[in-house]
């Protein structure tokens, strides 16, 4: 009694089953089913290794473990998409995130700031730059923020 059907059984496309699975991972995660948003994304890891999702499957497990209030579980989650990730579209969100977490979770300004200034040096076109410099400037006790 799987929580989901077998791709084998009807033939599909595993891009689709990925990203089927992918989308019922993201519902669950919406309706509070965290185990079960970690089934379908662990399926996923395991039946289709190195798949384009993985930087996205790290960064669902890492907004998990912060709405459970693991923090230091998301801290691993985002450093290993981060520093795997760093040529990916979501790697400047998992610096930010955390910064974020470091700094207001951790309680951990130093490594906060650090990924604060990661963003400003290797991701001069990420949305997040602005806010980036804002914190930074701001931990770093300048004056005018």
């Amino acid at each position: 009694s799987d929580l989901f059907p077998s791709h084998d059984k009807y033939g599909m496309d595993s891009n689709y089953t990925a990203l089927h699975w992918f989308g019922q991972a993201l519902l669950a995660e919406r309706q509070l089913r965290f185990a079960d948003a970690n089934t379908y994304l662990d399926s996923i890891n395991q039946a289709f290794p190195g798949h384009s999702l993985s930087d996205d499957i790290l960064f669902v497990k890492a907004r998990i473990k912060m709405s459970q209030s693991e923090f230091s579980q998301a801290v691993t989650l985002l450093e290993t998409l981060a520093v795997a990730f760093n040529f990916d579209i979501l790697a400047d969100n998992a610096w930010y995130m955390l910064g974020n977490l470091y700094e207001y979770r951790l309680n951990n300004p130093e490594k906060a700031l650090a990924c604060y200034q990661t963003i400003i040096e290797k991701y001069s076109s990420s949305v997040f730059l602005v806010d980036a410099r804002r914190e930074f400037r701001r931990l770093r006790g300048d004056k005018n923020n």
